[in-house]
């Protein structure tokens, strides 16, 4: 992780992946994977797009005048696409049964197995943030919000939990964004 690089536009200029997934709606919802929590949304992709550039910048201005860590462009070079797997014997007789009875060979039962995990993680991802996502602001330094953007209204006490009177102790509304701390 990185926090040598001083302005989000420094860092912006890295080569971070934009991932953009289309809903069931027809919108679009942009993120960088490096960057927990930044999304934006968009009627269409370059919409939802240019959405992210402004929430981006908003993400790593917090984070940075919160001394959080920046973490480095994922790198994507260097996989070959093989991976030398050690099971124990038994868990790999089992594999292999498996795989006869499913008339298919041992890796691509492993690789069928290992992409509906990887598939059922990111849908599991993609529904928790378009449900919620958390913006962690350090309290202090809520003196001035003006330039922080979120593209989305936050869920209100009511929908997060059973007990709205619970959370609200917990809950303080800037300028129509509902900020979680505790």
């Amino acid at each position: 992780m990185n926090t040598t690089m001083t302005t989000p536009s420094e860092i912006l200029s890295k080569p971070y992946a934009r991932r953009i997934v289309r809903d069931e709606s027809g919108a679009y919802t942009a993120s960088i994977l490096e960057f927990p929590g930044c999304l934006a949304y968009g009627d269409s992709a370059s919409d939802a797009l240019a959405e992210l550039e402004k929430v981006a910048e908003s993400w790593l201005t917090v984070a940075l005048a919160n001394g959080n860590p920046i973490r480095e462009p994922f790198d994507s070079d260097g996989y070959s696409g093989k991976i030398a797997l050690r099971l124990p014997r038994t868990l790999h007789r089992q594999v292999a049964e498996f795989a006869e009875l499913e008339h298919t060979s041992i890796n691509q039962l492993l690789v069928h197995a290992v992409s509906r995990y990887i598939g059922g993680a990111e849908t599991i991802r993609n529904a928790a943030s378009a449900m919620f996502f958390p913006i962690h602001i350090n309290l202090a330094n809520l003196g001035s919000l003006q330039n922080f953007r979120v593209t989305r209204k936050l869920p209100t006490a009511g929908t997060m939990i059973a007990s709205p009177e619970a959370l609200a102790p917990l809950t303080k509304t800037v300028t129509g964004v509902e900020v979680i701390h505790g």
